[in-house]
């Protein structure tokens, strides 16, 4: 009765790659001409190392790069006139009717001056739906979206600087003041 064997990938001494039979012993079950890891050398080969950490940057990149929306709203440079948009307890959806992205670290935007419109939602999973917002952005200027919830009303107040409220609407479904 013959043993199994299987190929597996071994190096020479001039440093190329080829395929060699190997039989497995009877009583481990591995194959014992061979030590250390599935490609019979250490796990920590510098070339083996590189490999692998160029896969996973590849990866990574290919992944962030590709799950951006086609249209998805980009800030506008910072040497361009502006307005900053930030929200505070709410989630900005969409910036003239743009998408924004979904790998953002918070809700602070830079928008073009002039008509600007915002969809804007809240909540945990943002199940809370407002009206579409819009004003007149100015460059300079820093407006905010906050949440208000006050004796059964659910606001969103547009802010420019603290004090001057641009916008009010009311919750959807709601009567918008």
């Amino acid at each position: 009765m013959t043993r199994p064997s299987i190929s597996v990938p071994v190096q020479n001494s001039a440093g190329a790659y080829g395929f060699q039979r190997r039989r497995f012993c009877r009583r481990t079950r591995i194959d014992s001409s061979r030590r250390g890891s599935a490609f019979g050398r250490s796990a920590s080969h510098p070339m083996r190392r590189k490999l692998i950490t160029s896969a996973v940057v590849l990866t990574l990149l290919a992944f962030v790069s590709g799950c951006a929306y086609p249209n998805q709203f980009h800030n506008v440079r910072t040497e361009s006139p502006h307005a900053v948009l930030v929200g505070k307890r709410v989630t900005l959806f969409h910036i003239n009717e743009q998408p924004t992205s979904f790998w953002r670290t918070r809700e602070r935007f830079r928008v073009p001056p002039g008509t600007t419109t915002v969809r804007v939602i809240s909540g945990h999973r943002g199940e809370v739906h407002y009206p579409l917002l819009r004003f007149n952005a100015e460059a300079g200027h820093r407006y905010s979206v906050q949440r208000q919830q006050s004796a059964g009303s659910d606001l969103i107040l547009l802010r420019d600087g603290v004090e001057r409220v641009v916008a009010q609407l009311e919750r959807e479904g709601e009567a918008v003041r």
